[in-house]
């Protein structure tokens, strides 16, 4: 409230998008991890004196080997998680949206594919960090917050398990439709076929052949950069 009522006061356009940051994401804090996990008033106080954001453009990795950043709240965006094989084709694991939460430490999940997990925003994107020490630190000391974590775990090695059988036993179509079905917003995917082969861990002129048919049956409609989702049959 007194925040609110100083922005008031503040001609700075500058000074006003801080604090109204500020007030933002003290919200996403107290709402998603203070609250949520029981933290003490001195816990809680260290929390909104660390945390901090950090941009990302389009096509900007987020860390590359060890680098660990801690536990993170995407405010807007999209982020890709993503393996690297050894010939460099690559293939989509997991994505955040807007909303979701992650560790954002290579050797924190997947420990048997971290030398080859990156991140990297598909989308102009925004997080909001907890630093690694702090939350771990919080994670020994609060048994809701580990259980937490351990439930999170789970769900990205749970996703990385279907991505991969998908890769193995599901036809190209099917997972192209799938990926398209996850992905569009207000009916199209603004994408190239190139990210979609990237995602899926196949190749581009695989990717461009299925999608022909798919526009051929009425299925989809392509244009530069966009494919419109029309009648997908499954």
């Amino acid at each position: 409230m007194i925040l609110l009522q100083t922005l008031d006061k503040i001609n700075s356009k500058k000074q006003k998008r801080e604090i109204m940051t500020y007030i933002n994401n003290e919200r996403i804090l107290k709402e998603n991890f203070i609250d949520k996990f029981g933290l003490s008033k001195d816990d809680a106080n260290l929390v909104l004196e660390r945390s901090y954001t950090k941009s990302l453009k389009k096509g900007e990795f987020l860390y590359f080997n060890d680098v660990c950043y801690g536990y993170a709240f995407l405010k807007s965006g999209a982020i890709r998680a993503y393996l690297v094989s050894d010939t460099l084709r690559e293939i989509t694991i997991f994505t955040l949206k807007d909303g979701e939460e992650c560790i954002i430490c290579n050797n924190c999940f997947l420990e048997n594919f971290s030398s080859n997990i990156n991140l990297s925003a598909t989308e102009d994107s925004e997080i909001l960090v907890i630093p690694i020490d702090l939350f771990y630190d919080l994670k020994n000391r609060y048994q809701t917050l580990q259980n937490h974590i351990l439930t999170l775990v789970s769900m990205r090695f749970s996703s990385s398990i279907k991505v991969m059988e998908q890769a193995l036993f599901m036809p190209l179509t099917d997972r192209i439709r799938n990926f398209l079905q996850e992905n569009a917003k207000d009916g199209s995917v603004k994408i190239t076929h190139q990210e979609i082969a990237m995602n899926l861990g196949s190749a581009r002129e695989a990717v461009s052949r299925v999608l022909k048919e798919m526009q051929n049956s009425g299925e989809i409609l392509q244009s530069k950069g966009d494919i419109k989702v029309m009648n997908l049959s499954m």
